[in-house]
């Protein structure tokens, strides 16, 4: 019969009827006789009238006696035949478990891998959701073009507010505001801290967003100048178990706070803050303030000092709002009518800050859109690469199944029974493997969390949905896991199968090269990514800033000692462990813009430079270099009053030389109330140096004289027993001098290098990722290595009777599995040099992409792969001839 040929068989499509209706007791009996007859009519009628009889033949059996039955022992038969795969498989499973437990081993860490990953962008991309109006809240942000560069700001004007609401499409205005020149402190009963995270805002508040209330009436709140509102956890720092409501705090040693309300902490959001304080006692302790002159931020058109977000009436009016702000914005509302600068004011939406903000002077720190995506990408690649292991080593091992199917096949198995069958195991599989990743999962979850300063975990229980979602994803896994091995061992031919003739090698040897090259393309992009990340960040620690970083410390409180400086000063003036005390600009810290024009210049021809205010004692405590001119001296009288100095980014802005810059003069307006006229001239120039992060160029920059700012003190200690010896001699100088403020201090170096924490954590996690995706890997390296091992068992007993060392024979094995390695890091190498290009270009100082970067992952994974295989090859090499050439 296996000469038939097509015009011998009666049409598919009439057979095909046939089976759909026949029962299957009746159905060999009745489609071999149509056969036989069909065959007869053909050579004595011809096919064509032959056909159309079997037609008709087909159609007369169509009666009830052949029809299938579909009774509840049919039901029961399905259920029975459920219950003999899963049976079936776990016999498969047991008997091979080597392979068994790498698939499992190797889909729970995929599991754990992807679901932990997810889980992080999940959050990520849910930032502000809990807000009810969050597609009608709007943070108002501008653009403006200063010294070549495009800048967009966060921060807009105190007195928009009032612009904004007079907008048809605006229904309320909120701003935040944080006061970074002047540490806080809250004080109940004898607990004193100091609160780095305290946001002054409007009363409005919330009304616009959307916060979980504990205790406290959200209406009132905050509608006192003296009240203040506090997160759950600080409520639990200050007051334990008790309700705070009614209780007062004690704000920078002066007023009284009453504690009107308490919150949930804040998560997802990219407003941080610890504590809510009205606006308006900020404005009045200023206005109130004698060196102030009564100054009111209400009507200061110049300072950018608020966060302003608007709630819209609806989402529709979005676009009148837009063309509106724009317009208006250009102008900057009419308050600059001489300005030829454009301000190009635009409306961003409250979901998108999180991830999609690059402004200057955020709220906090930012996401990155592109890193939580590369995240993503990184945990479908890791499970991909646990379901490429089982699909390899399914088929890998389809030799040891091939006569089982034979036999099922003979004895009457159909081909969907046993993709069945297939599948079954793959589902129990991933079922086995999913329940080992949720305790790798619950391991791991702290430690991530830790490193991505994240409060992530899985709500099993709590959301049915979560538990759902897993259950599901674990049957679409293993169904995408078995999907290519069932169908590729269930098309084989019992024929061939029982004398042995399986063709598995030439079948699937292709794909199954392609698979693991695919895993190691994987894994060596994130090997390529470990290397950069952790060169940049060396590079970003231990760059040449222009700056001596070293030995210096930053009081938190040492703008409250300005009437007391001197005498500070002259205590710690005979402490051989004290350089320089400066009071001023702190180099590597933000610093103020201003814009400046040379004198007598239109009023168009300013330019926008950082303005930095120090004292005499700022060139000599972070040894700046002077390239021209000279440094500010107390022998010159006027240097107080008239006196900068530039940078070379600022001389070369102006298109000078260093030498041409000395003596120009420059009018900037000021003061308390912005309105005072300065004229300054140019005594010196700094060389550059990096005063701002390294993700950005050296800014233009002036530095002028000034007694006030924050205090930071140079010490020379050689050792760190030294340097604490001295610090605590400062503290107690410190309290003698200003008792009512607690002495609290940071290391410049550590707040410099803490602006590249998030380089960090990614290079921690990149680290932690690419690990497991190599051992995945390595664990399918491992199992394809002992089938090639038992599939050569007898070739290597040839080699070694014929005197092959065992060096040469592990070769022999390896080396095939080593050729797939090269292969996939030559293909890795363009798309790793791509990646890490578009990562480095974020930064305006950053490494080279060296040859070596690439070699050494090259190495790191050929040396990877050599382990992985090495332990079964040496294992094989080791055997006695004798019994491997009798190996079966």
């Amino acid at each position: 019969m296996g000469g038939t040929f097509m015009s011998d068989r009666p049409p598919e499509w009439m057979t095909k009827f046939l089976r759909l209706y026949c029962k299957s007791e009746l159905l060999d009996a009745i489609e071999g006789d149509l056969h036989e007859l069909f065959l007869r009519r053909t050579k004595k009628i011809g096919r064509r009238r032959a056909s159309f009889l079997y037609f008709l033949n087909t159609i007369l059996f169509f009666q009830p006696f052949t029809w299938k039955s579909k009774n509840q022992s049919s039901r029961l038969n399905q259920f029975d035949m459920f219950r003999n795969y899963l049976k079936i498989a776990t016999r498969s499973l047991l008997k091979a478990k080597m392979v068994s437990m790498i698939n499992i081993v190797g889909l729970a860490f995929g599991i754990a891998s992807f679901i932990m990953m997810m889980a992080y962008v999940i959050d990520e991309l849910n930032y502000e959701r809990f807000n009810s109006r969050a597609d009608r809240i709007f943070r108002v942000v501008y653009t403006y073009e200063a010294s070549g560069e495009r800048r967009t700001v966060a921060k807009t004007a105190f007195p928009l507010k009032y612009e904004f609401l007079k907008y048809p499409q605006v229904e309320k205005v909120v701003r935040f505001f944080r006061n970074r020149m002047d540490a806080a402190t809250l004080k109940y009963g004898d607990q004193l801290f100091t609160e780095d995270n305290i946001l002054f805002t409007d009363p409005e508040i919330f009304e616009v967003f959307d916060y979980e209330w504990i205790s406290g009436n959200p209406e009132t709140a905050l509608t006192a100048m003296n009240s203040i509102v506090l997160t759950q956890s600080m409520a639990v720092k200050y007051f334990g178990d008790e309700n705070p409501v009614g209780e007062t705090l004690l704000y920078k040693n002066s007023d009284q706070l009453d504690v009107t309300g308490v919150i949930a902490d804040v998560k997802n959001s990219h407003i941080d803050f610890d504590f809510l304080v009205p606006t308006e006692l900020q404005r009045q302790r200023w206005m109130n303030e004698a060196s102030n002159n009564g100054y009111d931020f209400e009507k200061d058109w110049k300072w950018s000092g608020a966060w302003t977000y608007v709630l819209l009436k609806n989402g529709s009016v979005k676009p009148e709002f837009d063309k509106q702000l724009l317009n208006d914005g250009i102008d900057y509302f009419g308050r600059l009518p001489n300005s030829k600068i454009d301000y190009l004011y635009q409306a961003q939406p409250l979901p998108d800050i999180h991830l999609k903000s690059d402004a200057i002077a955020d709220i906090g720190v930012n996401g990155n859109l592109s890193q939580v995506y590369a995240f993503g990408a990184i945990a479908i690649l890791i499970l991909i690469i646990a379901c490429i292991n089982f699909i390899n080593l399914t088929t890998a091992q389809s030799a040891y199944r091939a006569k089982e199917i034979g036999l099922r096949k003979v004895m009457g198995a159909h081909r969907i029974h046993l993709i069945w069958q297939f599948i079954t195991e793959s589902v129990l599989v991933t079922t086995l493997g999913m329940g080992l990743g949720l305790v790798l999962l619950e391991v791991m979850l702290p430690f991530f969390n830790m490193f991505m300063e994240k409060e992530l975990s899985i709500p099993y229980l709590q959301i049915p949905k979560v538990s759902l979602l897993i259950l599901l994803g674990t049957i679409a896994v293993g169904f995408l896991s078995g999907f290519y091995p069932s169908f590729y061992l269930s098309r084989f031919k019992p024929v061939k199968t029982l004398k042995g003739n399986y063709e598995s090698e030439r079948s699937n040897v292709g794909l199954r090269k392609s698979l693991v090259i695919g895993q190691f393309i994987v894994s060596n992009v994130l090997i390529i990514g470990i290397i950069v990340v952790q060169m940049q960040l060396d590079y970003l620690k231990g760059k040449d800033l222009g700056f001596d970083k070293k030995q210096v410390i930053i009081l938190k409180h040492g703008t409250k000692i300005d009437d007391k400086l001197d005498l500070f000063q002259q205590a710690l003036h005979s402490n051989p462990g004290v350089e320089v005390v400066n009071q001023g600009y702190v180099a590597g810290t933000g610093d103020w813009n201003q814009s400046f024009r040379v004198n007598g210049e239109d009023l168009e021809a300013a330019k926008g430079m950082g303005f930095k205010h120090v004292s005499y004692g700022f060139v000599e405590m972070y040894d700046l270099e002077i390239v021209a001119g000279r440094n500010f001296s107390r022998q010159h009288i006027t240097d107080s009053a008239n006196a900068i100095m530039l940078n070379e980014a600022a001389v070369r802005n102006f298109g000078w030389t260093n030498d041409e810059a000395l003596g120009q003069t420059f009018t900037y307006i000021g003061g308390s109330d912005n309105k005072t006229r300065y004229v300054t001239k140019v005594v010196g120039v700094l060389k550059d140096a990096n005063f701002e992060s390294l993700y950005e160029q050296v800014h233009p920059s002036v530095f002028k004289l000034s007694n006030w700012g924050d205090v930071a003190i140079k010490l020379n200690a050689s050792n760190k027993a030294e340097l604490f010896t001295t610090i605590e001699s400062i503290e107690a100088e410190w309290n003698k001098i200003s008792p009512q403020w607690p002495f609290e201090f940071s290391f410049l170096d550590q707040q410099i290098e803490a602006q590249y924490k998030k380089e960090e954590r990614l290079g921690q996690m990149i680290q932690f990722f690419a690990f497991i995706a190599i051992l995945i890997a390595c664990l399918g390296l491992f199992g394809l290595a002992t089938f090639t091992v038992q599939k050569k068992t007898k070739e290597i007993g040839v080699r070694k009777v014929l005197g092959a060392s065992i060096a040469s024979i592990v070769l022999v094995i390896a080396k095939g599995f080593l050729v797939l390695v090269v292969v996939s890091f030559i293909i890795s190498i363009p798309l790793g040099y791509y990646l890490a290009l578009n990562w480095l270009a974020d930064f305006a100082f950053s490494i080279s992409l060296s040859p070596f970067i690439f070699i050494s992952s090259g190495i790191i994974s050929v040396v990877v792969a050599v382990l992985a295989v090495s332990s079964q090859s040496v294992k094989a090499a080791r055997l006695n001839p004798v019994k491997t050439l009798r190996y079966e």
